[in-house]
């Protein structure tokens, strides 16, 4: 019995840890003011005006000067290179913690 419990402990604490709220959350709220800021750096070059900005739970605000759009109304080319441009950003923090 005492060794089930203590089965039972240790899953729940590792549930803690890959949950939503666990080391998921700290590594999200530790890099997504980098990814915000390298998205908006790349958009310009794709000829995008808006900005990109992601929060903790990888909800996504656009903001066209200062007024707010969805990502679904943005036309097809648009969302493709805002596509890229996350892409491209994921890429340099990559590089960055690789190195």
């Amino acid at each position: 019995y005492s060794s089930l419990v203590k089965n039972i402990d240790i899953h729940s604490h590792i549930k803690g840890i890959v949950s939503d709220d666990g080391i998921k959350k700290s590594i999200f709220e530790r890099y997504i003011p980098l990814f915000n800021k390298h998205i908006n750096e790349i958009l310009p070059k794709f000829n995008i005006s808006y900005n990109v900005i992601f929060d903790s739970k990888f909800n996504v605000d656009i903001l066209d000067r200062g007024v707010q759009r969805s990502f679904y109304t943005l036309s097809a080319s648009e969302k493709m290179r805002v596509n890229l441009c996350v892409i491209f950003a994921f890429s340099k923090i990559s590089c960055m913690t690789l190195s």
